[in-house]
């Protein structure tokens, strides 16, 4: 067996035949060869990006292989270019390099052409909240009117510039100008003051993200018994059974508990 090679010079189809002498006798054998051109199949792009998740004005790197594929099986490298599908939340620049602007998600893709054939590869990009640039912070309620032996909660609420930072690393420290009179404690945005005796005080709330922190006062006013309590209307009545009435009880201070009760719960019955 002899074999030959056959280099294609340029498209088109040809005959190639072959042909052996054995002992006056000539032997031939032929087949038909189409030469078509060299082309792209198809264009492979990956993409990643590093990291892929930033905060307003931070940094990543997207970076790209990109591959043209022929129809004899050949690879070649290709170059691209960088696109962002929201550039509101992070721009991309011709070599790669990432910078997020606010909050969102977005596409970072890289299409690669060859000869006509174009292809793009993506991956998502996540910018979360920023941290606060400023703090302020209110506290509700601003006053409170107390007993002796009675609790009140009280709650802060941090508003961070810009409107959309992140808030999930603020703290709160909550103080009592006299803890004799009224006393707070604890580190959560809630929390609940215990009046102890006659008087006044200032409660103090100071919320903290990083370098920056807010304060804000309640003024708490604390009575050792309740000073009284008035009716509306305050009777007596007269009624028919099946009727009913309503009655308004008016305590002081306002934070006063007030609990009905009947002396003949056959005769009469408060609503």
């Amino acid at each position: 067996m002899r074999t030959a090679p056959l280099p294609p010079l340029r498209r088109g189809a040809a005959t190639i035949t072959a042909s052996y002498e054995d002992s006056g006798t000539t032997y031939t054998g032929s087949c038909e060869i189409t030469v078509v051109a060299k082309a792209v199949t198809k264009v492979e792009v990956n993409v990643t990006l590093s990291p892929s998740s930033l905060k307003p004005n931070g940094k990543a790197t997207a970076s790209a292989t990109a591959k043209a594929v022929y129809n004899d099986g050949s690879e070649k490298d290709v170059s691209g270019n960088w696109d962002s599908s929201d550039k509101s939340v992070a721009t991309v620049d011709a070599n790669g390099s990432i910078t997020a602007v606010s909050k969102g998600t977005t596409e970072i893709s890289y299409t690669a052409t060859e000869d006509s054939v174009s292809n793009t590869g993506k991956a998502t990009l996540t910018v979360t909240a920023g941290d606060p640039t400023g703090l302020t912070v209110a506290i509700s309620p601003k006053t409170l009117d107390m007993i002796v032996g009675s609790s009140q909660s009280i709650s802060a609420t941090v508003t961070p510039t810009p409107a959309d930072a992140s808030t999930s690393g603020v703290t709160y420290e909550w103080k009592s100008s006299n803890p004799s009179v009224a006393s707070v404690s604890g580190t959560n945005a809630t929390t609940s003051v215990e009046p102890k005796s006659k008087g006044t005080a200032t409660i103090t709330v100071t919320a903290k993200s990083g370098s920056l922190t807010a304060t804000n006062t309640c003024t708490v006013t604390v009575e050792d018994r309740m000073a009284g309590i008035d009716l509306s209307p305050s009777g007596p009545f007269v009624m028919d059974v099946g009727q009913s009435k309503n009655v308004k009880a008016t305590a002081e201070p306002d934070s006063a508990t007030v609990t009905w009760t009947s002396e003949n719960e056959w005769e009469g019955r408060p609503r």
